[in-house]
């Protein structure tokens, strides 16, 4: 009896183990109930390793993308679906779009593993990559066919202002204080005119695009500031005539995409080729056409020197 127990453990476990387990097995009970004893503890074990092994084959094959930007669901939904069905068709990963708002919920989903890789404001990017949390895949072409834009800083022609310096002690919109080209450009754009947004104008965080513009149009603040990119898609939807731009930024880096520290290299390296590949090939292209109201026209490999310029932002900007 001891000798046939021990032959089926050691079909699974190494000698050491195998034989004290079959001896626990007859000392402590007769044989037919060290059988019994032995078959069920047996039965539930490979259970629960198949289920184990299912479990993290399903982890391993999954993809969870977080979107980090300031418009609605649905609309990022719209957007990034095609993203996910064509990365599932081409890379083998089950992946699924994740809409996360905010940067502590960005942070929280990085810290905990809750996502493998998301696409977010390039100020988001630098400040996880200043706590050492992500690592880069790639980053946004824009419409222009550039990786860096400005912010404009418009109001309505109405309004009498003409310059910045005309803005002071008045109402300023801004997207939110994570937003590259919502905050910080033309924070330090403002900040290199001698105007302390902290003190020289009220800050006004809209959290979407939409919000600037139209705040803008009924003068409920004196002046708005986005991508100066996005302000010419808007104006496609929402009619901005009466808004005229009064200032421009100087350039910073379009949105990234990067994943947390630690993840699979093997399955970021296939994602990060199957996203810089996606204008090579029809169904690509496709995808990237729908793409176009978020002003990407493609992405491509990350260049180092975005952090540098984002951190000389920041000192303008006396962040």
């Amino acid at each position: 009896m001891k000798s046939g127990i021990f032959a089926i453990l050691r079909c699974f476990f190494p000698l050491e183990f195998a034989k004290p387990v079959a001896c626990f097995f007859i000392k402590r009970t007769s044989s037919m109930t060290a059988i019994k004893h032995f078959a069920v503890m047996l039965c539930v074990f490979l259970l629960a390793l198949a289920t184990t092994q299912v479990t993290v084959a399903s982890q391993d094959n999954k993809l969870t993308i977080g979107v980090v930007v300031p418009a609605p669901p649905k609309f990022v939904y719209k957007v990034w679906q095609p993203v996910a069905d064509y990365l599932k068709a081409t890379t083998g990963l089950d992946a699924e779009i994740k809409v996360i708002k905010g940067f502590d919920r960005i942070k929280h989903a990085v810290v905990n593993n809750e996502i493998d890789i998301f696409y977010a404001d390039a100020y988001i990017f630098y400040l996880l990559s200043q706590q050492n949390l992500i690592e880069p895949v790639a980053q946004v072409e824009n419409l222009r066919g550039n990786i860096m834009t400005r912010s404009a800083v418009f109001v309505h022609k109405s309004s009498g202002v003409k310059t910045l310096q005309d803005l002071k002690a008045k109402k300023v919109a801004f997207v939110n204080p994570t937003s590259l080209g919502g905050y910080v450009a033309p924070r330090a754009l403002f900040h290199r005119n001698g105007i302390n947004t902290n003190k020289d104008v009220e800050a006004v965080f809209t959290k979407n695009l939409a919000s600037s513009l139209h705040k803008t149009l009924l003068q409920d603040v004196a002046a708005g500031s986005m991508c100066s990119l996005k302000f010419k898609l808007m104006s496609r939807k929402i009619e901005v005539g009466d808004l005229q731009t009064i200032a421009l930024s100087d350039e910073y880096p379009e949105n990234l995409i990067a994943a947390p520290r630690g993840i699979d290299q093997a399955k970021l390296q296939k994602v990060a080729e199957a996203f810089r590949s996606l204008d090579t090939n029809q169904q690509g292209q496709q995808v990237l056409k729908g793409m176009a109201p978020m002003k990407i026209k493609r992405f491509v490999a990350y260049d180092p020197m975005v952090l540098e310029v984002i951190r000389k932002l920041t000192v303008d900007a006396e962040i």
